[in-house]
């Protein structure tokens, strides 16, 4: 082992070594290929439905990191993609926080008010015309490019017997119907799923406002897709050297084209890890690399941070428990912001019927605890059955032991997601009384966004030293 280090260590080897981290995941790609088993394809569409949506999600894109930037910059973030979701969760706020009123308003009404309230805005804070005229032309672009792809292709949207996956067909696709067509009030107090966080269903509503002219709901794979540009961006946020760069494109541009479940659960449904993990990943992230600390946008990052106690399982008490340990590790009174969404939940499942402070900690849950050991073997061989994700793992622990980084803020990556570990095994051997684990590949990854930073630390370190 000690000539093994050795040798990796040595300048030459190190680039060599690290170059050759993709080339399992690349060969698996061209050999799948060469099989033809090669298949790219979020939903049960046509080649040319793909084709068109994923030219919808770029330009979709360029609409958001036109708003990311201009965030970025008013409000002096770290990361574009922090002030794409502060676009999102400024308007699902004020929606909860206004909601005696927001009530008696369609759901088209408030966001065509919200998205001319925000344009104003930015011509007032800038002083600078430019950026709000950009910003209504590409809405205006947006719509236009739909309306003449739905006239070159009548399946340019997905219907509900095209979903794979029984929690799209009975929760988020009726969820997000709903929402559009009707009003966030209306889902909040007749949820399928009585109290799920809707924050995930609220962004891809605002997603298909921004494309749809239509009061008539309609969903767009492009809005999938501008998930996987904004991962890729957020790539090239994270890193300082272009060595680093290219690597992470060369290792996670094959596994979103051969790993499909993985691809379809974190980028390609309706899901709520598609939205949920990628908003915690990146606020994680410009929360411990911030130099926000003493100032006011801190405390919007708070309360933007706080907001995602709305989303799913694990993720909102896992917003809770970081809270807290921030709070007592940095002391910052500002902290405290981050528990008002918490806060005003509390409220709302006493005011409004059909909510309730947290639908996934029931009422009588622990009263039947189990002790399925039996279940962590199981648990681990579902994660393994996807290979090219579970090399992912692999290579990011085995770094993480051979180059181990000297940066504190580093530990809260490591740390939050160990915790959300140690939840996904407490309830499967616990509070897991069924003979399948499949949801349990879902729950692991749900944070799988924090190995991003880290990873790509570990590579600009030795990238830099060779420079």
């Amino acid at each position: 082992m000690d000539k093994f280090l050795k040798l990796i260590n040595k300048d030459k080897n190190k680039r060599l070594f690290f170059y050759f981290i993709p080339a399992p995941l690349l060969s698996n790609l061209l050999l799948n290929i060469y099989n033809e088993e090669f298949v790219f394809a979020f939903q049960n569409s046509s080649k040319l439905t793909e084709q068109l949506n994923l030219i919808l999600g770029f330009f979709l894109f360029i609409f958001y990191v036109i708003i990311g930037h201009t965030l970025k910059s008013i409000f002096s973030f770290e990361f574009v993609c922090t002030g794409v979701i502060l676009f999102w969760i400024i308007i699902f706020a004020l929606d909860n926080f206004l909601l005696f009123f927001t009530k008696n308003l369609s759901f088209s009404t408030y966001l065509s008010c919200s998205f001319i309230i925000f344009v104003i805005s930015i011509f007032f804070i800038t002083k600078v015309s430019k950026k709000p005229i950009l910003l209504i032309f590409m809405f205006t672009f947006l719509r236009t490019l739909t309306k003449l792809m739905a006239s070159i292709s009548s399946d340019l949207s997905i219907a509900i017997d095209q979903l794979y996956t029984s929690d799209e067909i009975k929760l988020w696709y009726p969820a997000l119907r709903t929402l559009y067509e009707d009003n966030y009030y209306s889902i909040f107090v007749d949820n399928p799923y009585e109290g799920y966080g809707l924050l995930t269903s609220y962004v891809s509503s605002i997603n298909t406002f921004i494309l749809n002219q239509s009061l008539e709901f309609k969903y767009y794979p492009g809005i999938n897709y501008l998930f996987i540009f904004l991962f890729f961006y957020f790539l090239f946020e994270v890193a300082n050297s272009k060595k680093t760069l290219l690597i992470n494109y060369l290792i996670f541009l094959p596994i979103l084209l051969t790993s499909s479940w993985f691809t379809y659960v974190f980028f390609g449904s309706l899901l709520s890890e598609c939205v949920s993990s990628f908003c915690f990943g990146v606020l994680f992230t410009e929360i411990n690399k911030s130099r926000l600390q003493n100032t006011k946008s801190f405390s919007l990052l708070m309360l933007m941070f706080g907001f995602l106690y709305y989303t799913r399982q694990f993720i909102s008490t896992i917003v809770l428990v970081y809270l807290i340990y921030l709070l007592f590790n940095r002391k910052n009174v500002k902290i405290f912001i981050g528990f008002s969404p918490f806060l005003l939940k509390w409220l709302q499942s006493i005011f409004f019927p059909g909510a309730s402070i947290d639908p996934y900690i029931k009422e009588g849950m622990f009263e039947n605890i189990y002790f399925n050991y039996s279940n962590i073997i199981k648990t681990i061989l579902q994660f393994a059955i996807d290979k090219p994700v579970t090399y992912l793992f692999i290579i990011f622990f085995a770094l993480t032991i051979i180059y181990p980084q000297h940066d504190e803020n580093l530990n809260d990556f490591y740390l939050v997601f160990l915790i959300n570990l140690l939840f996904v095994f407490g309830l499967v051997v616990f509070l897991w009384n069924k003979p399948e684990v499949q949801s349990s590949y879902r729950y692991i990854l749900n944070t799988f966004y924090l190995i991003l930073y880290p990873l790509t630390k570990i590579f600009d370190s030795q990238f830099e030293e060779n420079n």
